[in-house]
């Protein structure tokens, strides 16, 4: 199990971070859009995130596609095959050729996606910047892609008000491909009052969420000169519970830690000491100074160990898992089934969203599904995928590598009285 360094110091709420704010490249609806100046490995997730082992311990959301498509029973025996003629996407079923209408911005990172062992497409944390370090990861293929973009409204259900919208760049225009239809994004007040419904359902309340097609059942079938799929991702909300009383002991224990590293850096540093080098506020300014006059140490043995003795166990209570801390997960899967009978209905308020989602997750169970029962066509269609250097049919995007609620655009009219 992931380590919860994140959420254990928002449980206590003993440390603070200073926030550091970034131009805005784009914005959506009432949310801003920020892309920092990090190197990619900061903004993609890392390979241990999971070979399909995703867990809540340390995101607050997250999308994750992992199924493998299975034949209707009509298909069964069909052998299936891809190819590439002249920049048009083919699926061989048996003899029959079928034309499907998955555009390249979309066809080159599923297919890139599903290529790779690993199936967690996107992470987040919060709704704020932190200059320290990317909230928004995504997997390599959707890095800067248009469809990573659309990716990644879809994991913020939790804000309904923007649901129904398209980003926009510094000049107001969408984000569009010309593949896409004329949607024109405006809001319902009947759908978006329906969806807020089902997220505040009073016995119901989540803490985190995933999108996903975990044990879904994808398969496809022709459908005349078409592809048919059934079978689509969901949105599966869990709740923590926590034990209050190893909650409370934990609470003491760190706030003794403080107290103890407080004191001993007051005895270290003497007259060096300033209040802003709380360690509750600045534990990194307090190591700084420490590290800045290790001279001092050789005269206060003592408080230099037990500085250090307090930081390591400030370090050791930093890495305690959700267990350790006496929490745990509770599937809500009444709610998860409740939200899932309304997709047409986020569907119909984003129909660009939603059918990126789906193509996301019905076309790489194909690809996977082709990976595993023709894997000679798989690797020729992987090498006329790569032969693919630019893709005409999307404009240039910057994925998200963090993001803030602009709260002057939410309460505009109510912060101007």
């Amino acid at each position: 199990m992931r380590k919860n360094k994140f959420y254990l110091l928002l449980l206590l709420a003993f440390t603070f971070c200073k926030v550091e704010f970034a131009h805005a490249q784009c914005a959506l609806n009432i949310v801003d859009l920020y892309n920092e100046p990090y190197r990619e490995r900061q903004k993609t997730i890392a390979e241990e995130a999971g070979r399909g082992n995703y867990s809540f311990d340390s995101r607050t959301s997250g999308i994750v596609f992992q199924a493998v498509a299975t034949p209707s029973k009509t298909l069964k025996n069909e052998k299936i095959g891809l190819d590439l003629i002249d920049g048009q996407f083919v699926v061989s079923v048996g003899n029959k050729k079928i034309y499907p209408d998955l555009p390249l911005w979309q066809l080159v990172p599923i297919a890139n996606f599903a290529n790779s062992p690993y199936q967690v497409v996107f992470t987040a944390f919060g709704d704020t910047i932190n200059g320290r370090e990317a909230q928004c990861r995504f997997h390599r293929a959707f890095l800067n892609t248009l469809l990573g973009l659309r990716l990644f409204q879809a994991d913020m259900i939790n804000y309904p008000d923007i649901i129904w919208d398209l980003p926009i760049d510094l000049n107001r225009n969408y984000f569009k491909a010309k593949s896409e239809s004329s949607y024109s994004p405006r809001p319902n007040e009947a759908i978006d009052k329906k969806i807020a419904t089902l997220l505040t359902d009073g016995d119901n309340k989540f803490s985190s969420y995933v999108l996903t097609d975990r044990n879904v059942e994808i398969s496809f079938d022709l459908a005349g000169n078409d592809l048919k799929f059934s079978g689509r991702p969901f949105y599966l909300f869990v709740r923590r519970e926590a034990n209050s009383k190893n909650i409370d002991k934990i609470r003491s224990e760190l706030d003794a830690c403080f107290n103890e590293i407080d004191a001993s850096a007051r005895a270290l540093l003497k007259d060096k000491y300033t209040a802003d080098l709380n360690p509750r506020t600045n534990l990194k300014g307090l190591l700084k100074t420490v590290d800045d006059n290790k001279d001092l140490e050789k005269f206060n043995a003592y408080a230099s160990h037990d500085f250090r003795k307090a930081v390591g166990k400030l370090e050791a209570m930093n890495s305690l898992t959700d267990e350790a801390m006496g929490m745990r997960l509770v599937l809500l899967n009444d709610f998860s089934d409740a939200f899932d009978q309304n997709w047409d209905l986020l569907k119909q308020y984003n129909p660009l969203v939603y059918t990126a989602v789906e193509n996301a997750s019905q076309w790489s169970a194909l690809f996977r599904y082709v990976y595993k029962t023709n894997p000679t066509n798989w690797a020729d269609f992987q090498q006329k995928i790569r032969a693919i250097k630019t893709i005409p049919d999307a404009p240039e995007v910057k994925t998200p590598t963090s993001f803030e609620i602009n709260y002057f655009r939410m309460f505009g009219d109510e912060l101007k009285q």
